[in-house]
């Protein structure tokens, strides 16, 4: 059903039909020819009249729509109100038997249970959000701090500087140098039996290659490849399980996770032995010190705790860091523990006093990896803009830096007391040689970063461990790859040798721990 019209608007038609009359009539007659320049005046003026009407029209009939809207809500909403008030009150009117005395105290007391695991699943559910929103602040401030750091200019220089480092590295081949004539023989020359009698024949000359450069003595070592083979799996954790460690005497094996727990294990049986679970946050790192009563956690918690072995009984907990610990590093007389942090400083501890011993800092990043040289002379840390340092552990003295990949230094040992192995976030391995400037090689080994390093106890060979799932185990110093352990449930985030370099422990980033043994 269309609406009325408006006498404004009838009169509107009328104007147009009467102005198009008008203007036909002047045309045939020509007397009316002021007739239309009136009615359209008129016309034009009745306009905005008729469209100002038309706007309060519209107004009117949106308040009477709000009005009806409004009443309709508030019926709809007193409506449910006396139904879920009629459910309410419901049960209480209905007329039922009192239970039993015998029957209220089990209700009572399943009743008072639900209560108790809703609470408890509470917390839980407040202590996991909380958890995350923690590591959420904390990578948030490792992004930033990434980005802040690594500018575009400054990431021209640290390439600029590692172009250089390359090119020192490059040598020009030497001409070679002719032997001098042997003098001729005369009267004063000794005759070759004399000769002889006289002094010792001169050493054999070294053996030199189609260039003329003298090949290294490992260059002619004879390389043969490694077998191992998975002989345990333990479903160990609920998350990235970040380090592995063994006891020197390899009966037992620990474990640490990101679920924030520490675990003991006996190796050749693979039962659980003891969950260490005194941290508040993931665990990063372990180590066993060589006597193989004392064992080490670093934790995303900001602390570093003591364990006593074999019990795995806390025995104290070394605080002062203001960011989460990374990394350990462990002097081989097992006295000196060194701790690497977010907050881009490095502790030393006396072990046997568990007391605080030097901060070490240069604030250029926050340290990812630590590693001490097996004399305990020197500290070597990586950090997360791809720089290693290095320092003078006795004296608490900076002695350099070198400028390693364009990557964060995820990983660093030494492999001797003057050599350095490297592994970073681009999946490159490096090898320093501290007499000289320079990495004597780097190699491309993985498609993911490299999470952990570990040097065999005989120093000829060492394991990389990845996030492309692999751990790969390579011979010192030649980077010969050895051999490749492929992992079937993900990324690998740690690995260790035992003592006797015939077993080799892995974590993966699914909670899984493997332990492997060197086929005969």
């Amino acid at each position: 059903m269309t609406p009325n019209r408006h006498w404004l608007e009838n009169a509107e038609s009328v104007l147009i039909v009467a102005a198009v009359l008008a203007a036909i009539a002047a045309i045939f007659y020509r007397s009316l020819v002021y007739l239309p320049p009136v009615l359209l005046s008129l016309l034009f003026v009745l306009q905005p009249i008729l469209r100002y009407r038309s706007e309060q029209l519209t107004r009117r009939m949106d308040a009477v729509l709000n009005q009806r809207l409004q009443r309709q809500v508030t019926e709809e909403i007193e409506l449910l109100t006396r139904r879920v008030a009629a459910r309410e009150i419901a049960p209480e009117t209905r007329s039922r038997e009192p239970l039993p005395p015998g029957d209220l105290a089990p209700l009572q007391q399943r009743l008072e249970a639900i209560e108790n695991q809703v609470r408890s699943l509470s917390s839980a559910d407040l202590d996991g959000l909380a958890s995350q929103h923690r590591d959420l602040q904390e990578s948030i401030a490792q992004t930033i701090d990434y980005l802040n750091r690594l500018a575009i200019g400054k990431r021209l220089e640290r390439l600029e500087r590692a172009v250089q480092t390359s090119s020192a590295r490059v040598e020009l081949p030497r001409a070679t140098v002719e032997p001098p004539e042997p003098p001729s023989e005369t009267e004063d020359s000794p005759s070759p039996s004399e000769a002889s009698a006289v002094s010792p024949p001169p050493p054999a000359p070294a053996k030199l290659s189609a260039s003329g450069v003298q090949l290294p003595k490992f260059a002619r070592e004879e390389i043969v490849p490694q077998q191992w083979e998975c002989v345990r799996n333990l479903n160990a954790h609920s998350d990235w399980v970040r380090a592995v460690a063994l006891t020197p005497d390899g009966n037992l094996l620990a474990t640490g996770s990101f679920d924030t727990t520490v675990k003991l294990w006996q190796v050749d049986s693979g039962e659980l032995l003891a969950t260490l679970d005194d941290h508040d946050r993931g665990v990063f790192d372990l180590l066993v010190t060589p006597d193989g009563r004392t064992l080490a956690s670093a934790s995303w918690d900001k602390t570093v705790k003591l364990w006593h072995l074999p019990e795995g009984r806390l025995w104290t907990s070394l605080e002062g860091h203001t960011g989460s610990v990374r990394s350990l590093a462990l002097s081989a007389d097992g006295t000196t523990l060194v701790s690497g942090s977010f907050d881009e400083t490095m502790k030393v501890w006396d072990l046997d006093r568990g007391a605080l011993r030097d901060t070490l800092t240069d604030y250029t990043g926050p340290i990812y990896a630590v590693a001490l040289s097996p004399n305990g002379e020197w500290l070597a840390a990586g950090e997360g803009d791809g720089t290693i340092t290095l320092w003078h552990l006795q004296r608490g003295e900076y002695i350099d830096s070198i400028v390693g990949s364009l990557d964060g230094v995820e990983a660093i040992a030494f492999a001797n007391d003057r050599a350095v192995v490297t592994g970073n976030g681009d999946g490159t391995i490096q090898v320093w040689d501290l007499d000289r400037p320079g990495a004597i090689d780097t190699r491309a080994v993985h498609s993911g970063p490299v999470t952990g390093i570990a040097i065999a106890p005989d120093r000829r060979s060492f394991a990389t461990s990845s996030a492309d799932g692999t751990v790969k185990i390579w011979h010192f110093p030649t980077l010969t790859p050895l051999s490749t352990l492929m992992e079937e449930t993900g990324a690998v985030m740690s690995v260790c040798f035992a003592s006797d370099g015939q077993t080799l422990v892995t974590g993966s980033a699914r909670g899984l721990v493997r332990i492997c043994r060197l086929a005969v």
